[in-house]
């Protein structure tokens, strides 16, 4: 039976990844990254990641076309991603349904180069108590496809160390404090100012600047936020979950302190919240475990399942398909 979970498992991940991979081309961002890839070999006139400028040089020069290149990023990407939520979650498939309708919507099938950076994060978090140099070196390539994936390298290192109960609830306040009064750094002037970034990051930041991309917390990060604390204090089973948790918290402060710069927030963000693919599972099957082995009543348990149901629509779900329909109203597509 495990074996042909095992089975079931790699064949959903693969058809996912098949799916990113020879996706009709109608995204948001799909006529940008074709524009790389035929004007790649003009390097200095393309404001991008040297690395993933250099990957697309590659496959320009040797006549590979286009459609190649984003499907092997896309088997790369979500096929690592599949392989650290086999590893890393106790509910692979549960997980594998949240990572469905949030990071592979959002960013396997359209921002792809940080869908591809996100998965060698996800990978470094494999390493980082067995070898911490590997998980360095993870998340600072992750960095030469998509810069801002480089935010999250110090904070493995805080999320690491040991919290206490009431520092927990602590940053909680902190973070509610500064949404009500709307704290948030002036980054983009910042820069400006002192100029320590390279052009095209600077060019990149500007261009960021200007879209009208919301970056508020929404009252679903709130309240994941806080079960992070919850399983944070609780589960002692696995160091890894656990800095999973801390991290999630201190990606919606970081969301909200660099809110004055909406696509840049939003885009940084993700950086911490895939963490919530692994610790929501172990929050909602904990309370299943807990109602099943201490209490017979069935009524409880099937008010668990409608419970359960309701929450997977409205978190995930109903974002997702949002999500899609917000694609459509810009004339755009996903996949066909």
């Amino acid at each position: 039976m495990k074996l042909v979970k095992t089975y079931l498992f790699i064949s959903s991940v693969f058809f996912l990844a098949l799916i990113s991979g020879l996706r009709g081309g109608g995204d948001p961002d799909y006529i940008n990254y074709l524009d790389i890839y035929n004007n790649s070999i003009n390097g200095s006139s393309i404001n991008i990641e040297p690395f993933y400028l250099y990957l697309n040089q590659l496959f320009k020069v040797n006549n590979i076309p286009f459609v190649f290149l984003i499907l092997i990023i896309s088997m790369i990407a979500v096929n690592l991603k599949g392989y650290s939520i086999y590893k890393l979650s106790n509910y692979p498939f549960f997980s594998l349904i949240i990572y469905s309708f949030t990071i592979y919507l959002q960013f396997d099938l359209v921002a792809i180069r940080q869908g591809l950076a996100l998965a060698f994060i996800m990978i470094a978090f494999l390493y980082f108590e067995k070898n911490r140099i590997i998980s360095i070196f993870l998340i600072s390539f992750a960095s030469l496809f998509h810069f801002a994936a480089i935010i999250v390298l110090p904070f493995t290192f805080i999320c690491f160390k040991q919290h206490k109960s009431y520092l927990l609830f602590v940053l909680y306040i902190v973070l509610v404090i500064l949404s009500l009064l709307k704290i948030d750094v002036p980054i983009y002037t910042m820069i400006l100012n002192h100029g320590f970034l390279p052009n095209f990051l600077i060019n990149k930041l500007e261009t960021y600047s200007s879209y009208d991309q919301s970056s508020a917390l929404s009252i679903k990060q709130y309240i994941v936020s806080f079960i992070g604390i919850i399983i944070y204090i609780y589960y002692k089973q696995n160091n890894i979950i656990k800095s999973m948790c801390l991290l999630y918290l201190y990606g919606c402060i970081i969301s909200v302190l660099l809110s004055s710069v909406g696509d840049i927030s939003y885009r940084i963000k993700w950086y911490f919240f895939f963490t919530e693919m692994f610790f929501i599972p172990i929050f909602i099957m904990g309370i299943y475990n807990k109602l099943k082995n201490e209490n017979k009543n069935q009524s409880l348990l099937v008010l668990f399942y409608s419970s359960t149901l309701i929450f997977i629509f409205i978190f995930y779900v109903i974002p997702g398909l949002n999500f899609i329909e917000s694609i459509h109203e810009r004339g755009n597509y996903l996949i066909f």
